[in-house]
């Protein structure tokens, strides 16, 4: 079981065209066949520049290889394509158009049994004003691929989750839970409010759509234990400028009406701003900035079964800040803005020497490796193992 959380749910992700050419090594005579579903030779390897030029990537791994959805142009404006790429070989095979327009901001994808699952907003329309570069936001939309029909299927979106053609969404990507369901959080325009019920779950086997408890309780941050939607929170100061009282609350999503379990209270740490979480397995790991300190802290807990708290201070300074993280089944790994990596083991934080993909696109794990989007190689992709002493 792997669980992937991306930390900061208001990165820009969007969608890549001309994936076959940077699976293709960019027009060298070596690389792999360019095959194509759905669309023409000359749609699926359109222009070599173009496809370099596009970051922010959406990518998971599934059975068939790396898929990968998506990207933003040079003139910032989010457009679609998609494709499924063997790392060994570079072979690439072009997908269909899943949706009519391309995903504004933010999207997700997940492997599910024989194919992937992607979600995101719609982007309508492009409007240019001055150096602003928005897109009209035209709700959002789910379909699932899959990789033996070579077909999109639509899935429906729940009506709580229609709120009008001017509503923006974000939506952030929990893990997988043990069982193969998707858990995810669906915000409107970004905020958080107690009582939002924000967190959902999705069958893939049936397409069905579990609204989660509200955990009650104002929160900083969530991630996936096992099968545990984790959240932190924690209170201002009297004086402002910093938080106290954290608290990790959780919710099984065998259990979705609840109730969320607190477990016992860090109170040993103020902060200078509110703390981040991130899961492995069974545990969560809470970091920040200490208020009394120069250097950033970190502490883990047990979340099944519930246990104190373990001290696994000092928080690596190379990561100014986490954009991602994922649980191979033995290691959390996080990953900072520029694709800089360390490991949390039994000595502490280890940095790790992994590829960096383009900006904006998040690693994966093979269940061995972890792969990158890499367009100056032949096969249009990078790897690299986890070795951690």
């Amino acid at each position: 079981m792997v669980n992937i959380q991306v930390v900061r749910p208001f990165k820009v992700s969007g969608v890549l065209v001309a994936l076959a050419v940077v699976a293709a090594g960019c027009g060298d005579d070596d690389a792999a066949e360019v095959q194509t579903s759905g669309q023409s030779v000359e749609q699926a390897t359109a222009s070599v520049d173009e496809a370099l030029s596009r970051v922010g990537q959406i990518t998971a791994w599934t059975e068939a290889g790396l898929f990968v959805y998506g990207g933003v142009d040079e003139t910032r404006e989010s457009v679609g394509g998609a494709a499924l790429i063997d790392p060994d070989t570079g072979e690439s095979v072009a997908l269909p158009e899943p949706f009519e327009h391309p995903i504004r901001r933010v999207g997700v994808a997940a492997p599910v049994e024989g194919g992937v699952f992607l979600m995101g907003e719609l982007c309508e329309e492009t409007i240019y004003e001055e150096d602003l570069v928005y897109c009209v936001p035209g709700g959002l939309v789910a379909s699932s691929y899959s990789i033996a029909d070579g077909a999109w299927t639509p899935i429906d979106i729940p009506d709580e989750l229609q709120a009008g053609p001017t509503a923006s969404w974000v939506v952030n990507l929990l893990g997988v839970s043990t069982t193969g369901t998707l858990v995810l959080e669906i915000v409107l325009e970004g905020n958080r409010e107690i009582g939002d019920e924000p967190f959902w779950s999705f069958e893939p086997d049936g397409a069905a759509w579990t609204r989660l408890a509200d955990p009650g309780v104002d929160f900083d941050d969530s991630c996936l234990a096992g099968d545990h939607v984790v959240v932190v929170g924690s209170t201002p100061t009297a004086g402002g400028g910093s938080y106290s009282g954290t608290t990790l609350h959780t919710l099984s999503v065998m259990t979705p009406d609840g109730p969320w379990d607190p477990l016992e209270p860090l109170d040993e740490v103020t902060w200078s701003n509110f703390p981040l979480v991130s899961c492995g397995g069974l545990f969560a790991v809470v970091y920040g900035s200490a208020s009394d300190s120069t250097s950033k802290v970190a502490f883990r807990q047990s979340i099944d079964p519930a246990g104190d708290w373990q001290d696994v201070s000092p928080f690596p300074e190379v990561l100014v800040f986490v954009d991602h993280a994922i649980w191979t089944g033995d290691q959390l790994v996080l990953f900072g803005e520029s694709g800089e990596a360390v490991a949390l083991s039994d000595g502490g934080w280890m940095p790790v020497d992994l590829p960096r993909g383009p900006v904006g696109s998040d690693p994966v794990w093979t269940g061995d490796e972890f792969v990158v989007i890499d367009p100056t190689t032949a096969t249009g992709t990078s790897s690299g193992e986890l070795s951690v002493p």
